[in-house]
């Protein structure tokens, strides 16, 4: 069985790699949301379950890591987010996080001179070079979420727990895909996109897939805050027939 995805709206897709919804937002807004939704919904949801949560979200400036800050932002959650570059504070600042972080390798001393005890959650997107210092940052009982890597280092080279982990700090990992993001979820994400209540943020869009080398070499050399899109546009002639 086969369906349409709202990113690719002239497409074919299996259907289980397709979450059903409403148009509530335009295409404009489906394509950017659909691919960076599930991800961070399945790190950010779990642990912030109360309004008065607080979050670290570490590697802030990547498409994912904004739009888990938005999400965690959306659900009433307190947000701490992290950059290498002094120049992107102010982006997440603009973002709605609560507290910028230059992230210089070692976040957990500022972290605690905000919240003492340790923030409720954390999720490192940088990666196992990181994960330490912020495992350092969450408090008793709170969760740290391995989300992704960064730095490409995924590995931990003689791991030992007593050792590695805080006593009382949760550590978890999330590697899903669509089929973890809830249908009603999705259509709530996309109802509040179509409200003005929240926004995943573009940085840039490339015309035509001849741009895809440039979108890219822009990712790879970290020049881009936000989500890279490719649009496409097909002319009567040669789009396909659902």
């Amino acid at each position: 069985m086969r369906a349409r995805c709202c990113a690719w709206p002239r497409s074919c897709w299996p259907a289980r790699l397709v979450t059903p919804n409403r148009p509530a937002a335009s295409a404009r807004h489906r394509g950017p949301a659909c691919p960076v939704s599930a991800g961070p919904w399945g790190t950010v949801s779990r642990p912030v379950r109360r309004s008065a949560c607080s979050v670290l979200i570490r590697g802030g400036t990547s498409s994912v890591g904004l739009a888990a800050a938005a999400l965690a932002t959306w659900r009433g959650a307190t947000v701490l987010s992290t950059s290498r570059q002094a120049g992107r504070l102010a982006l997440l600042k603009e973002r709605g996080v609560d507290h910028p972080l230059l992230d210089t390798g070692q976040v957990a001393p500022a972290v605690r001179e905000l919240y003492p005890g340790g923030v409720d959650a954390a999720l490192d997107l940088v990666g196992t070079p990181t994960l330490p210092d912020t495992l350092r940052s969450v408090r008793v009982h709170g969760t740290a979420c391995f989300g992704g890597s960064l730095s490409n280092q995924w590995t931990i080279r003689d791991f030992s727990p007593n050792e590695y982990l805080p006593k009382g700090v949760r550590l978890s990992g999330y590697s899903g895909d669509a089929a973890d993001l809830p249908q009603q979820a999705f259509q709530e994400i996309l109802d509040a996109v179509a409200a003005g209540q929240l926004a995943f943020p573009v940085d840039r869009v490339y015309d035509g897939l001849e741009q895809v080398p440039r979108a890219h070499d822009d990712m790879e050399h970290d020049r881009a805050a936000g989500k890279l899109v490719v649009r496409v546009r097909h002319s009567p002639a040669t789009s396909p027939r659902l």
